[in-house]
């Protein structure tokens, strides 16, 4: 019976090796530069997400600037309209992490990818899906794979925070006192959605680096 727990071990173990072994061949084999082309697209998508980040960050601090001020009314309505901005961008973000994940099996090659980083992230609930995420990087063993669990990590990200933007809304909305915690709640998933917009940015540069990589 050990012979052959060992002995499927022994084997797992050994494609695993070979995979990492490959796989580092390749990278090896392909120059990753962005092309003219590729810093074009990237500065217009970096240019969209700044815009849109923007005109809800200017919301939410407009928000709590009201609530300091003792303007419960205006700050709801502010927060309203911070919640009206992240609803309409979230799904294009979402969209577009979905389409880089198809995109990444074209590429002949993906660049090296880092984890993300569960101390980047307030949320409880994001914080312990990254660290999840964090823990399976670890066993996938190509880098297009690991791509791929980046990116479904972030398009997760997006619709957690907006979730929890909305909920938080409609409970201050809802009495007239509303706890400290459902506004610190609200600053940390702003907090977040800056990490995962600025992660998807970095995300995108390396698809484009990898869908321009030339062989050596």
């Amino acid at each position: 019976m050990w012979l052959i727990v060992l002995s499927i071990f022994g084997g797992s173990l050994a494609l695993v090796l070979v995979g990492l072994r490959n796989q580092a061949a390749i990278l090896r084999d392909w120059e990753m530069a962005l092309e003219p082309w590729g810093r074009d697209v990237y500065g217009e998508l970096e240019r969209r997400v700044e815009s849109e980040s923007g005109m809800a960050d200017y919301a939410y601090r407009r928000a709590f600037q009201a609530r300091a001020n003792g303007s419960s009314e205006e700050a709801i309505r502010l927060l309203e309209v911070g919640l009206r901005v992240v609803e309409r961008t979230s799904p294009d973000m979402i969209t577009l992490l979905r389409g880089m994940a198809v995109v990444s099996r074209m590429a002949a090659a993906i660049t090296a990818v880092e984890p993300l980083a569960s101390v980047d992230f307030r949320l409880p609930t994001l914080s312990r899906l990254v660290r999840l995420a964090g823990l399976l990087h670890r066993v996938l063993v190509s880098t297009a794979e690991r791509f791929r669990l980046r990116a479904f990590v972030l398009r997760r990200g997006f619709g957690v925070a907006t979730r929890f933007l909305l909920t938080s809304t409609k409970r201050i909305k809802a009495r007239s006192h509303a706890a400290e915690t459902d506004w610190r709640g609200i600053e940390s998933a702003r907090a977040d959605l800056g990490t995962l917009s600025a992660e998807s940015l970095r995300t995108f540069h390396m698809l484009l680096r990898s869908l321009a990589a030339e062989p050596r």
